[in-house]
């Protein structure tokens, strides 16, 4: 399983990626932003995270 977060649109993904390569949507997830900087901002890049 892994995930992917997006800062900017303040979402989680969890995914399973099966062995054709095909994606399968485990969870969706809004998550709060509680930073200091305004998500506007865009100091935060959208990045895949690795296994979890």
């Amino acid at each position: 399983m892994r995930q992917y977060t997006d800062d900017i649109e303040a979402v989680r993904i969890l995914y399973f990626l099966t062995a054709l390569r095909t994606v399968v949507v485990i969870a969706y997830i809004e998550v709060q932003v509680t930073s200091r900087w305004s998500r506007a901002s865009g100091w935060r890049s959208r990045r895949p995270s690795e296994n979890l």
